[in-house]
């Protein structure tokens, strides 16, 4: 298939997808009778949460899982099994990532502040008031869906959140764009960086697209050096799934909650989150080099 014609038939697929996602939206929205979240105040629809975390699920898979797999399957004639490159021979690969993006905490930390620090030049000063007004509205309606107060609550947000956004995110960017962009002989990191940054971009949120691109970019080489998507999908379930435990933790463990964020923003565990990073992105890397010649031999 034709690079050109084979991006206009996947970017043909996710706004079908999405649209008929947009619509299922739309009715069960006005039939329920939900009122947006811009206009309630805390936890003032605790019987329509449940249902609102069904529509951010259904958006998820409607923009990202099913317009892939629609594509992969049917224009492709790929199975799901081709996704990956390789097998997973280890589970502990799987582990190690998981493991760095807990310890790369501190360090991602570190980025969104600077990231949301950043100023505009003053000629783009209505530019920049837009962009975070915008950011702040979309930040509240995120707040609000994760004021988690029960452990039901708890495990629909880990689904919803931690789950099932990271898999299509994953199969969408890494499984089919950047793997298309390394059978078009991209060279490796350019395809792991092109895709980092078209995975920030689509989040449309400036003062958090470095964060956003830095995780990208750390799925990415997840991904290449594994040769298995589900290396990739595990790290990414791991940090959504720790942003709502943490959203948990505020709301119903507040003196925790923020014993924790004093000792990860100090120097100490900053240090320590690089060292640890770096040693076991290596130990990665080398471990998945080697089971890669073991196979080969």
């Amino acid at each position: 298939m034709q690079k050109s014609s084979s991006l206009l038939i996947l970017v043909g697929c996710i706004f079908l997808c999405s649209a008929l996602g947009i619509g299922l939206g739309l009715v069960i929205t006005h039939f329920s009778e939900l009122t947006p979240l811009t206009e309630l105040s805390d936890r003032a629809f605790p019987d329509q949460w449940f249902l609102r975390m069904f529509l951010n699920g259904v958006s998820h898979v409607s923009t990202f899982l099913l317009p892939v797999i629609l594509y992969w399957r049917y224009f492709e004639r790929r199975s799901l099994a081709d996704f990956s490159w390789k097998k997973l021979n280890s589970p502990s690969v799987l582990w190690i990532a998981v493991i760095i993006v807990v310890f790369l905490i501190p360090v991602n930390q570190q980025i969104i502040e600077w990231n949301q620090s950043l100023k505009l030049p003053s000629a783009f000063a209505q530019i920049e008031n837009w962009m975070r007004k915008t950011e702040q509205e979309k930040s509240l309606i995120t707040q609000k869906l994760l004021q988690i107060e029960s452990f039901s609550e708890l495990l629909v947000a880990l689904m919803v959140f931690g789950v099932i956004g990271p898999i299509g995110e994953e199969v969408l960017f890494r499984g089919v764009l950047q793997r298309k962009l390394t059978e078009w002989h991209v060279n490796p990191v350019t395809s792991i960086w092109a895709t980092a940054l078209l995975f920030s971009i689509i989040h449309f949120q400036f003062y958090g697209f470095f964060p956003r691109l830095f995780l990208g970019a750390l799925f990415g080489y997840f991904f290449y050096w594994s040769g298995n998507l589900w290396v990739a999908i595990g790290a990414h379930v791991a940090n959504n799934s720790i942003f709502v435990i943490t959203a948990y933790a505020h709301y119903n463990w507040p003196s925790i909650h923020k014993s924790i964020s004093t000792i990860s923003e100090s120097t100490i565990s900053i240090l320590l989150s690089i060292s640890v990073s770096i040693y076991l992105l290596r130990l990665f890397r080398r471990r998945n080099f080697l089971m890669y010649q073991s196979i080969r031999n």
